[in-house]
């Protein structure tokens, strides 16, 4: 809102932003900067919290560039966190500043973020990946393009250490309550293994992408479920992460659902809008010179779940979904 507005952002989304830069004390010149940048009205401001605040600081001690093989093979889950927030970018260098700001200042308390380069050869992404580096953040490399984003989500994922996970596009942008929501329905049932919410749209095309109440009938037609979502780390290790065959195509996300789903894993849909969906003018020529392909992905789909498609399972399965939204009995 303040990007769009040009309002001065709320005390509590600044003091929760500053919380986190706590975390990244020997960064914080370079994070500064790039708040200015982001936010231009709201120096004054961070600096009277900052001389109100005196929050605590700690040393950050996590490696803060690393490439995609030193990722495999460190040993991130030795101290567990709530939640990973995975950022993946591809020559979105103009737009990082904002999406990494905005999970900075969700990021606050026992959360860690992680930004993934599929392989930028743009400049400007490359400097502003580098300042990502001097300010403390981990950021892993990929040398080559993906063509798709779940592979460097994978990459993140893998690196991370966080119980649940949250990926967030670069040119999208988290708002401050969405971690908290997501991990507190995830701690208060442990049915659940994904909880999502409402998305505004924001840049060529603006509204409310409402995505409402699960219903796996629905899910069978189509993916009505943002990537953004806050999950269990069992529902991505379980589905065997984001396949990489349909991540160079689309719908990444829905494959990684309905494998969740056909596991029995719950989902919660919270009726608040949680994020902001970035709409692009070329990002619309392209996704409508790939409607030829949809077909293809959905035949890849089917057949990679066949008790959904194929062998009748699903009445059953939307049964149990039913009854886990629901204090019923269970279903036979």
């Amino acid at each position: 809102d303040c990007a769009d507005q040009g309002t001065v952002a709320s005390s509590n989304e600044l003091a929760s932003l500053r919380h986190a830069l706590g975390e990244h004390a020997d960064a914080e010149p370079v994070l500064r900067a790039m708040l200015a940048r982001v936010w231009p009205d709201c120096d004054e401001l961070y600096v009277s919290l900052e001389q109100a605040a005196e929050l605590p600081r700690r040393q950050a001690t996590h490696k803060a560039n690393t490439t995609e093989e030193e990722s495999r093979t460190a040993h991130p889950r030795l101290r567990a966190v709530d939640l990973s927030v995975i950022v993946t970018c591809f020559n979105d260098g103009a737009y990082l500043a904002e999406a990494v700001t905005s999970a900075l200042a969700t990021c606050a308390g026992r959360h860690e973020l992680i930004v993934v380069d599929d392989g930028s050869d743009d400049e400007h992404t490359r400097d502003e990946l580098e300042r990502l580096r001097a300010s403390g953040i981990q950021v892993i490399v990929r040398p080559f393009p993906s063509g798709g984003p779940g592979v460097p989500r994978n990459a993140g994922i893998e690196a991370s250490r966080g119980r649940y996970l949250l990926t967030l596009d670069a040119d999208d942008r988290l708002h401050p309550s969405w971690a908290q929501l997501g991990i507190a329905a995830l701690n208060a049932d442990s049915r659940l293994g994904v909880v999502y919410g409402d998305a505004m749209y924001f840049g060529a095309w603006k509204g409310r992408w409402s995505m409402g109440h699960f219903d796996l009938a629905r899910l069978l037609e189509r993916n009505f479920i943002a990537a953004c979502a806050v999950m269990r780390r069992e529902v991505w290790e379980e589905s065997g992460g984001y396949d990489p065959r349909i991540s160079a195509i689309m719908w990444e996300d829905w494959d990684l659902w309905l494998s969740a789903a056909e596991r029995g894993w719950a989902f919660r849909y919270v009726p608040e809008m949680l994020f902001d969906y970035r709409i692009r003018r070329n990002s619309m020529v392209h996704d409508a010179s790939r409607v030829r392909q949809r077909a293809a992905v959905r035949d890849c789909v089917q057949a990679k779940h066949p008790l959904l498609f194929e062998q009748g399972f699903a009445p059953a399965l939307r049964a149990w979904h039913e009854w886990a939204r629901s204090s019923s009995p269970p279903p036979r």
